[in-house]
């Protein structure tokens, strides 16, 4: 009888559902920090070490197996709505299947699990897979995702708009962003990728003083105007047609969201680069973000 080791039980789940888990997350857009990838990893490792126990069999039921599920999904991802967690849930159990698949085409096709001393229990599969056999699968595999997702964003068409809401203070304003991939600008100080966004666009974030001062031509009188008020803001520099070495004024909005669906989805941090000129001739967008 082949000998199961849990640390190795551990470490092929704790891989595995990892990158599942990235995968999800590419697909869904949704990019956690990577200790709650890990965390999430973990749960499901440690799930699977205690489904692989005969005496635990209860718990390979299909209603421990779904609840199981929705608790890795629930650590691994920061949650905003159902319609989040549903998305995820969905893609998760999607990524799972093809991946167990070709799992199980490649083992039985190749013999391959049988030299790895493929062990099965409880719906668990145990792998005696070198350290080193494993990582290398590992990394190649969530390299092809990251290549694929790249490249699927890279072919979203130039021009697409999004609605994309921003909060300040309490304060909430809703633009019409056009998708700009030569919008490569980003914040100097904390590399944050910068949303620019007309000055009229985001009257609704500031008062009428504020929005005087930021109208300005002299940069440093807005900037001065919307610290006082307790706005994290600085100078942004940037560089357009007629325009080699500009300023303009960005500040960090308290939330920033683009919708997707039906809700909002909150973005990675930006800064919003406030354009006191309008950014199209015919008004029908007022903001430019890098959709990639």
């Amino acid at each position: 009888m082949p000998v199961v080791y849990i640390d190795i039980l551990f470490g092929v789940n704790l891989v595995l559902n990892c990158i599942l888990l990235r995968a999800a997350g590419l697909l869904c857009k949704n990019s956690p920090p990577l200790w709650r990838t890990i965390l999430g990893g973990a749960a499901g490792a440690a799930y699977a070490i205690a489904v692989f126990f005969p005496e635990l069999g209860i718990l390979s039921g299909l209603f421990f197996k779904l609840l199981a599920s929705m608790i890795i999904v629930c650590i691994a991802f920061p949650l905003y709505s159902f319609s989040d967690f549903f998305k995820l849930i969905f893609v998760f159990y999607g990524v799972s299947l093809i991946f167990g698949g070709l799992s199980f085409a490649l083992m039985f096709l190749t013999g391959w699990g049988a030299n790895f001393g493929a062990v099965y229990s409880n719906g668990i599969f145990y792998l005696d897979i070198p350290v080193t056999a494993l990582l290398s699968g590992a990394v190649a595999f969530y390299g092809l995702l990251r290549l694929g997702s790249r490249l699927f964003r890279l072919s979203l068409r130039r021009g697409a708009r999004r609605k994309v809401i921003v909060e300040l203070q309490g304060r909430r304003a809703e633009l019409t962003a056009l998708a700009d991939t030569g919008n490569i600008l980003v914040d100097p100080i904390s590399h944050a990728p910068v949303i620019v966004a007309e000055l009229d666009a985001l009257k609704e974030l500031f008062d009428l003083r504020a929005r005087l001062s930021l109208s300005s031509e002299n940069l440093q009188e807005g900037l001065s105007e919307i610290i006082s008020r307790g706005v994290r803001a600085r100078l942004i520099p940037f560089s357009s047609v007629g325009s080699e070495d500009g300023l303009m004024v960005g500040f960090i909005p308290d939330l920033a969201a683009v919708r997707d669906g039906g809700a909002f989805r909150p973005m990675k941090p930006c800064v919003i680069g406030v354009y006191p000129k309008p950014l199209s001739a015919d008004r029908s967008y007022d903001a430019l973000y890098n959709p990639n």
